[in-house]
């Protein structure tokens, strides 16, 4: 951790021009102001949250129905199953997933493909002849926990019975999203991908995003001043170049007091991004912005292709990536 913040500071003095102290001197102060990483569950993607309470939900009917007599080994059993379900969604089917594979759950782009528009489809050279066991049990959890309950729903007062076949139907529904979601980002993933692999030393990718608000206090808090605190909102870009053989990364952070995240204040921030790096890199006259599917981007973003074809301008947008919007 003290060396990664020292490096960080060097990197930033040799943007800046500013002579650096020594090592040892960085190492000393790093000593006594002590750093610590930690990590933050605030601010999950909602769709992942709600895929990961469907499968907690669906245990919990498990364990419900064992009270109502579901035999031992068939709770196990099923408990076992959410599981690992559970475990490969959040660790293991990204690395499954890709742009064209002859098992039908991992081919993306058959997956994303929409029947009824040609835009929005794409075509694939090969035929979907295989299967993956572990991907297909993703969408048989509801189906594994209803076959169980079916068993036993003599045995379930009706009360609890509309309760289960609510929790049942609702937990397969998110479960469902959360794998939809996941073959999404791993397509969406392959367009940054391929801009970073092919980055020209004129061009830059600029990632833009809303961060989460954060609400300032002060040391000795009145409780005056800690109800209906506001939250401040931060706006991230970080500009992506190749001058050389390696990429270089540049954060721009922009802190408002007070503000709607509109687009206006979005249309600020990613033009400053945008033209910054040329201080920089003067040769950099070529832009690829990607954002998520916020409302606030898009409106501008095509204003501003527009105004570009019509007059020249200090910076074009070759490419406009979006990922889908958080809910």
């Amino acid at each position: 951790m003290a060396s990664r913040v020292i490096q960080l500071y060097d990197t930033f003095c040799e943007s800046t021009y500013f002579s650096s102290l020594r090592r040892s001197s960085l190492y000393k102060i790093v000593k006594l102001c002590a750093s610590s990483q930690k990590t933050s569950l605030q601010g999950l993607d909602n769709t992942i949250a709600d895929g990961m309470k469907g499968i907690d939900t669906l245990e919990k009917i498990v364990r419900k129905l064992n009270t109502f007599g579901l035999d031992p080994t068939s709770t196990k059993e099923v408990t076992l199953f959410l599981y690992r379900t559970s475990q490969h969604l959040k660790f293991d089917i990204k690395g499954h997933i890709s742009f064209q594979s002859d098992v039908v759950n991992h081919c993306s782009t058959y997956a994303l493909s929409d029947n009824k528009e040609k835009n929005f489809s794409g075509k694939c050279q090969h035929e979907h002849d295989n299967s993956c066991s572990v991907c297909s049990a993703v969408l048989q959890c509801e189906a594994k926990v209803t076959d169980v309950y079916k068993e036993i729903q003599d045995n379930i007062p009706s009360e609890q019975k509309e309760e289960i076949e609510h929790d049942l139907e609702m937990s397969g529904k998110q479960i469902s999203a959360w794998h939809s979601h996941c073959t999404r980002t791993v397509h969406q993933d392959t367009a940054k991908q391929d801009v970073l692999s092919n980055l020209k030393p004129n061009e830059v990718l600029v990632i833009m995003d809303w961060a989460m608000k954060f609400i300032p206090f002060l040391h000795r808090e009145k409780q005056a001043d800690f109800f209906e605190k506001k939250g401040m909102s931060w706006h991230f870009a970080c500009a992506v170049t190749k001058p050389t053989d390696q990429l270089e990364l540049k954060c721009y952070i922009h802190i408002l007091d007070d503000g709607v995240q509109d687009g206006l204040l979005a249309k600020t921030f990613c033009q400053m991004s945008w033209l910054l790096p040329q201080e920089a890199e003067p040769n950099v006259n070529m832009c690829f912005p990607k954002s998520d599917n916020a409302g606030c981007y898009h409106w501008f973003i095509v204003a501003f292709i527009q105004a570009q074809n019509l007059k020249g301008a200090p910076i074009q947008i070759k490419q406009y990536n979006f990922s889908e919007a958080v809910r």
